[in-house]
């Protein structure tokens, strides 16, 4: 009983802490970035097997290149295989991919590692079936 009275008032005392430093408390998986103001992946697949893959990079003020590598990939019974890479850069805060591409039946999404000066992040579009 006593350790759970400890750990309770350890607990009182840390959101005390918090609240009155003005701290943020900032989760592993909700990291702030330093130099990627915004980033994205989609993916849609039309009725002719058409995929349009855009892929995107937008600098925070003060980034001078950006640039974007996305992978098509492919679900398999062991996991995700690659189909086709696209790259591009930019001396600039901004740096986009269109493409198109011909698939087959299957399910497919679009995996792109985005990087802002020496800042990479790694962003996954949604699953789309044909």
């Amino acid at each position: 009983m006593k350790a759970v009275r400890k750990l309770g008032v350890l607990l009182i005392l840390t959101c005390i802490l918090i609240v009155s430093t003005g701290m943020t408390v900032v989760h592993a998986n909700e990291m702030r970035s330093v130099s990627i103001y915004s980033k994205s992946a989609t993916l849609t697949i039309a009725s002719d097997g058409t995929a349009t893959v855009k892929a995107s990079v937008m600098g925070k003020v003060g980034v001078t290149s950006t640039s974007v590598v996305a992978t098509l990939q492919r679900e398999t019974s062991s996991g995700w295989d690659d189909v086709v890479t696209w790259e591009a850069s930019n001396a600039s805060r901004r740096t986009t991919i269109s493409e198109t591409y011909q698939v087959s039946r299957g399910t497919y999404r679009v995996v792109a590692t985005v990087t802002a000066d020496s800042e990479s992040m790694t962003v996954t579009s949604t699953t789309e079936t044909y």
